[in-house]
This record gives C-alpha cells, structure tokens and sequence, in this order.
C-alpha cells in the first residue's frame, strides 16, 4: 500500500510506531479486566466520520 493510499490513522501508526496497537469495535474480556484493576484511564473512541472524543475514567471502586 502506497503513501498516498493509507489512511490518516495509518500514516500517524507508521510514523510514530504505534502498528501493533489494535484497534477494534468490542472490549475483550481481559481488556475489560485490566481497565477495572487501574485507577484511572482515557477511552478515546472515534465515529466513522472521523469525529473524536477522549475521556476521563475513574473513580473509586466499590
């Protein structure tokens, strides 16, 4: 796949070697586990538009 041919999420993995962070449409179980064992962290998420959000998740565990 060219340059020229690859998407803007693509081009920015290439650039700053972030290809073997996957993407996907479901949190997997053990995603899932590893998220509730942080205190904090940012879910970032994007439309197909291309529309962003990132935002702040924690709090305390009950």
């Amino acid at each position: 796949m060219s340059d020229t041919t690859l998407s803007g999420e693509e081009r920015l993995k290439q650039k700053f070697g972030t290809g073997g962070i996957l993407t996907g449409t479901k949190i997997t179980d053990l995603t899932r586990r590893y998220m509730e064992s942080l205190e904090f962290f940012f879910m970032a998420t994007a439309d197909q538009k291309g529309n962003c959000d990132c935002s702040f998740r924690g709090g305390f565990h009950l």
